[in-house]
């Protein structure tokens, strides 16, 4: 992500794969679903970790408060 997300706020963080909600999850992300760390991105962003990589083609949209 760009910025850091507010730590208070992280959990209300949703990623969208192709126009689709994925699930978070706490931890060990599997197929569609993800994990959010508020800071734990290069340079103290967010960081949002898939359980697979999307392909090239793939549209990936975050909603989040930073």
């Amino acid at each position: 992500l760009s910025s850091a997300v507010d730590a208070e706020l992280v959990s209300g963080t949703i990623v969208y794969l192709n126009g689709v909600a994925i699930e978070k999850v706490a931890s060990s992300p599997s197929t569609d679903q993800y994990t959010v760390s508020a800071t734990g991105g290069t340079g103290g962003v967010g960081l949002i970790t898939m359980g697979t990589a999307p392909l090239s083609t793939d549209t990936v949209t975050v909603l989040y408060f930073g």
